[in-house]
């Protein structure tokens, strides 16, 4: 995102090709994330921290009504739900417990794997998001061994550890606290926040309005 324009244009792929449009940008008060739907319409949700509460809203260009969807809420609301969470991850650890990090071969590897920048306009792939990294620790190329304590100002800030036959990633917080949690858990709190930001809402909408282009698209076959 350019600090002139303060906007960013993506669009998701599949195997290079363009299944969804949008856009992320800057505006007062927040942030807007849209979706350049069929036949033009633009619909867009507009996330502010206003007056000490959270407000979203999502518009349609062209819409009779001003809002589609709209909701506010205190700040608390949220970060209760997440300080619960974070703090059954919050765990000691000893300065002699060790991890696993990428390596900056891996790092590349899943960075050219996830997006691309084509035309000024970054492409993510789908593929990238619904993949997994193997975890394959004893390959020395991918993965580095690591004291976790070691990971304190590191860029590559995430690290991962095998507790019981499970699989955790761990984020040292200090020299003697960690945040400890499985991909599972980063999930469900991700999908949290993404609920409570009206996301959810948006893509439903945007499916709506192109299932509704689908259906008016069709020819009509009457009946004999």
């Amino acid at each position: 995102m350019s600090s002139k324009n303060k906007r960013l244009d993506f669009a998701y792929t599949v195997e290079g090709k363009p299944v969804l449009r949008g856009y992320m940008a800057t505006v007062r008060d927040g942030i807007c994330f849209g979706i350049k739907a069929p036949e033009g319409k633009d619909i867009h949700l507009t996330i502010m921290y206003k007056d000490g509460k959270i407000r979203t809203h999502i518009k349609e260009s062209g819409a009779q009504l001003e809002y589609v969807y709209g909701r506010n809420y205190t700040p608390e609301i949220l970060l209760s739900k997440l300080e619960a969470r974070i703090k059954r991850w919050s765990k000691p650890y000893h300065p002699n417990h060790i991890a696993w990090i990428m390596t900056p071969f891996l790092r590349k590897k899943v960075a050219d794997a996830m997006s691309a920048d084509v035309g000024g306009e970054t492409h993510i792939r789908l593929e990238g998001i619904y993949s997994h990294v193997k975890l394959d620790f004893w390959n020395r190329r991918r993965w580095k061994r690591i004291h976790i304590i070691d990971m304190l100002g590191l860029e590559e800030g995430r690290g991962y550890r095998v507790d019981k036959g499970r699989v955790f990633i761990v984020l040292p917080l200090d020299k003697t606290t960690m945040l400890k949690f499985t991909e599972r858990q980063f999930k469900d709190a991700l999908r949290l926040v993404l609920d409570y930001l009206g996301f959810f809402e948006l893509f439903e909408y945007a499916d709506r309005i192109d299932s509704q282009v689908t259906s008016n698209s069709k020819p009509h076959c009457p009946t004999s």
